[in-house]
């Protein structure tokens, strides 16, 4: 606090860098604008150590009025890095508010943390949080550890006034109760590479919710899974433009649970491309989908995996309106219907004829190695997408093949030799006495072909 009020004194002529000592500081703080700070001259607060552990910042706020660790009330060029920021109220839970024009900040190698809740109070309990309709612009979060709220981050722009150029990147967000990330009101955003889990059991959550949103801007190698029914990523007004589409891309999605849910939700907005991304809902209710798209214009869905093994859709799109081009995916589905566009198609076949859509798609099982991985052992897409240069990369960063990449998140390798069982029929129950056929079902999941191969079962614990 003593430094934050000699800042608002004198100011800055140069670069100015506090250190922070191992310790734990029991304070609130508000830091306002600070004369002289620029590009040039930056305001640093970090730990002397390095090391996030050592330096812990915490406050138990107990009103509306200062629900805050942290507050950057207008400050400009700030840096905070390797500190840990605490909230310790279960009902006032927000660690950093910035109000007024705090813009050019950043936030780098944080840990930043809220007490441990299984309830929560609109957005009283979020980590992050800016709501004035004040132009802020250029705040940058990376690599920082976001821990237990009810939102990792929280911006509420306004109407005439939206937030622009927002970066957030490297992040892990885990035990949320409502949502990861919730941007509304935003000209211009980058949301890259952040990792989001929950264990939470509440229902309806969102990893990444974008609405009323204008300008350029991607959400591009996130990992969000854990979810207990809800929307993966839920883009509501997305609206970018023809020479510059809002890129989605290197996505990948996980969600169970037993009702409604969507990996991905386009509702309205134009211009919006969702390439190699990877889906996997195991949600058992028959109203979910991989993806829903609800009208909007200009939409493109490519290269994406869009699985859904619980009995709902693979995609659906429920208004007559839209205009979206869909193609080189890979649409699966165990229930009786694959996708939908106002009326139900069963087969790939049928939704091809039906609507036109999804030239040079597949429908397989892309066999994620687990629920929550983004790696599949899929042959077929192999090969099977149509190159991007905008997405030269995967979701952990290796090149895609330039020529013909992979569809999904992941860009691999089959080996070339590769056999697996799939599944054992033993034949009727009950069993007559005497021998009985039993028929195992192989599977090459390599490239080359497999001439010859060995076999081997147990009887009662004796190998045969």
């Amino acid at each position: 606090s003593l430094a934050a009020q000699a800042l608002a004194n004198f100011g800055v002529c140069g670069p100015a860098t506090f250190n922070v000592r191992n310790g734990t500081y029991q304070e609130q703080v508000t830091l306002g604008s600070i004369p002289g700070s620029s590009a040039q001259n930056p305001v640093v607060f970090q730990s002397e150590s390095g090391n996030a552990a050592n330096a812990i910042w915490t406050f138990a706020s107990s009103s509306d009025a200062a629900n805050f660790t942290l507050h950057l009330q207008g400050a400009q060029w700030v840096t905070l890095k390797n500190l840990s920021l605490e909230a310790s109220d279960n009902t006032y839970g927000r660690v950093l508010l910035l109000s007024g024009e705090a813009s050019n900040n950043a936030f780098e190698n944080n840990r930043i943390r809220g007490p441990l809740i299984t309830y929560y109070s609109g957005n009283r309990q979020v980590l992050i949080y800016a709501g004035d309709p004040v132009l802020k612009e250029n705040n940058t979060w990376k690599n920082n550890l976001l821990e237990n709220s009810a939102y990792g981050f929280y911006f509420e722009g306004g109407y005439n006034l939206p937030y622009k150029n927002f970066r957030l990147e490297n992040n892990r967000l885990s035990n949320f109760q409502a949502g990861g990330i919730y941007a509304n009101y935003i000209q211009g955003i980058a949301i890259l590479n952040n990792t989001l889990s929950t264990t939470s059991i509440n229902t309806g959550k969102e990893g990444i919710h974008l609405s009323s949103f204008t300008g350029a801007g991607q959400i591009s190698g996130n990992r969000i899974y854990g979810l207990n029914e809800g929307k993966g990523i839920y883009l509501y007004e997305v609206n970018a433009s023809d020479t510059l589409p809002f890129l989605v891309a290197n996505n990948f999605i996980h969600i169970g649970g037993q009702s409604t849910s969507f990996g991905i939700y386009s509702s309205y907005g134009n211009h919006q491309h969702f390439l190699y991304n990877s889906v996997n809902l195991t949600n058992t209710s028959g109203n979910s989908a991989a993806f829903y798209l609800y009208y909007g214009s200009n939409k493109r869905l490519q290269n994406n995996i869009l699985s859904n093994k619980g009995g709902g859709l693979a995609l659906q799109i429920n208004a007559s309106g839209t205009t979206v081009r869909s193609r080189y995916n890979d649409l699966y589905a165990i229930g009786s219907a694959l996708a939908s566009w106002n009326a139900s198609s069963a087969t790939l076949s049928d939704w091809q004829q039906q609507t036109m859509l999804d030239s040079f798609s597949i429908s397989q099982d892309p066999l994620f190695v687990a629920d929550t991985s983004f790696h599949v052992v899929q042959i077929t897409l192999n090969g099977a997408a149509l190159p991007d240069t905008r997405v030269a990369t995967d979701i952990e960063g290796d090149p895609r093949n330039t020529s013909q990449p992979d569809i999904g998140a992941d860009e691999f390798n089959p080996p070339s030799l590769d056999a697996g069982l799939i599944a054992v029929a033993p034949g009727a129950f009950p069993f007559a006495p005497g021998s009985q056929e039993v028929w195992a079902v192989l599977k090459n999941f390599g490239v080359d072909p497999i001439t010859r191969i060995t076999l081997q079962w147990m009887v009662n614990d004796t190998l045969q």
